[in-house]
This record gives structure tokens, C-alpha cells and sequence, in this order.
């Protein structure tokens, strides 16, 4: 029997972990970005809303590189924006950011269940440092020299000391992906740039990239998975300037 499929990623994201990459285009290329080779894509920029599967699609690729031995491990990395100095909580490093981990957990736990594999499935992954979450609290002076897959989440959030940090990091066999979206800023002091000082660092960044001769790309997912809820929520923007409009009585 013929396959439908163009491509063997097609089948896996459609048939065992049931995304359909295939009815959504921007998807479709967030994928293909992630595993295309270095030479061609080696960093990939995703501002976009919330629910529009920029994590799990990023962690799902990633675990499909992995499986097909092209990377060695999926470094997880988010910034400790809510607690800033994780030195005031108790525990090893691993205890203090493993709060911070829980996107990538439940995600990679999904991906397990969804594999029929067992229930040690992100332990395993984890002990045997195919999975490395982290934050850039302890990423000074590191050193990534291994084919792996860099995944920077939330990235609005990291500030631009935080983004040079991990970005000067990678070699050029490293596969580097930045997600978060510009709604969601959760980081109040951070700098902003450009003339009207709106610009986040994360789109910063982006920017610069692009006209860098670097192989990158910008992909904007638009499509909310959560519901009509979700969506009207993360518009609150547009309440917000509706109401400032207003002229005062």
C-alpha cells in the first residue's frame, strides 16, 4: 500500500503523535526548520501566541532527531524570570530549577505515553543525559561542542545579558531554537531597544540574524490548539487600548 506521506516525519508527527502538520503550514515549517541540517538551518526564531504548540513541537522534533541518532541529547533551557536568584532556594541546582522545567517535563511525558513507552521513559532520558532542562543561571563559560538541539523557551523573557549568555554557547554543529511569545513578558525591568524602546530582546536578536549570513529562520504559528478562550485571553491588549482611548469625563 502506497504511503500518503512525502516524508517519514510526516508519519510519525501524524500517525504516532498526532499532530497534523500537514492542515497547518507553519507548523509544517517549524518542523522542517528543525530538521533540516545545520548547514541550512542552524537557528530558528518563534514569536508566537501562546497555545500554538511552539514548545511541544520544538521538544517533538527534537525527540525525533534523537531517536534517529542525528543529536546526542535536547538541552532545555528557561530563565528563572519569577525568582531571579535561585540561590535563595534550597537544594542542588537541579532542585532550585526544576520548577522551571515542568513545560519540558510534561512534554516530554506526553511524547513518552503517546510512544507506548514505559514510565520511566523522561527519567531514563534524563539519567542518561539525552535530556538536559536548565536554566541560565549556571551557563557561564559553558561550552557546546556535541550535535545537539538547543531549545531557548519563553524567550521574551530572558533579557539580553541572559540571550548573548546562551547564544555564544553553541558550535556550529549545534541546532539552536528560540520560542516565547511578545504577549507574555513576564521579566518588568528588562531593557527594551529601538527608537520607541519596545523592542525585546528576543526580537532583537531575531533581527539581527537575519541579516547576519547565518543560516536562520523566523516562523510565526498563528493557529491557537487551546480553544477560543485561550485565544480571546491573550488579547487583552486590545481591551487594554480600547479603554485608554477613552476620553476622560
Amino acid at each position: 500500500m502506497t504511503s500518503t506521506y512525502k516524508h517519514e516525519f510526516e508519519s510519525f508527527f501524524h500517525e504516532e503523535m498526532d499532530y497534523k502538520i500537514l492542515a497547518d503550514r507553519a507548523q509544517y515549517d517549524f518542523v522542517s526548520a528543525i530538521l533540516a541540517p545545520t548547514k541550512q538551518v542552524q537557528i530558528i526564531f518563534c514569536d508566537s501566541p501562546a497555545g500554538t504548540g511552539k514548545t511541544a513541537i520544538a521538544l517533538t522534533a527534537a525527540y525525533y532527531l534523537l531517536m534517529q541518532e542525528r543529536i546526542t541529547r535536547i538541552e532545555y533551557n528557561r530563565n528563572a524570570v519569577s525568582l531571579r536568584e535561585l540561590g535563595f532556594n534550597p537544594g542542588t541546582p537541579e532542585e532550585k530549577e526544576a520548577v522551571y522545567m515542568r513545560p519540558c517535563i510534561e512534554t516530554m511525558a506526553r511524547i513518552g505515553k503517546k510512544l507506548k513507552r514505559d514510565a520511566k521513559f523522561v527519567e531514563k532520558l534524563i539519567t542518561n543525559e539525552q535530556l538536559v532542562c536548565s536554566t541560565t543561571t549556571y551557563h557561564r563559560g559553558s561550552d557546546m561542542s556535541e550535535n545537539i538541539v538547543l531549545i531557548l523557551d519563553e524567550a521574551q523573557n530572558y533579557d539580553l545579558r541572559e540571550l548573548q549568555t546562551m547564544l555564544t554557547r553553541p558550535h556550529d554543529c549545534v541546532k539552536v531554537i528560540v520560542i516565547g511569545s511578545h504577549l507574555q513578558v513576564d521579566n518588568e525591568k528588562m531593557k527594551k531597544f529601538g527608537p520607541g524602546h519596545d523592542i525585546l530582546p528576543f526580537n532583537l536578536y531575531a533581527k539581527h540574524f537575519s541579516d547576519s549570513g547565518i543560516p536562520s529562520v523566523n516562523i510565526e504559528l498563528t493557529r491557537n490548539y487551546r480553544g477560543k478562550l485561550a485565544t480571546h485571553a491573550d488579547d487583552i491588549q486590545k481591551t487594554i487600548k480600547a479603554l485608554e482611548s477613552q476620553p476622560k469625563e
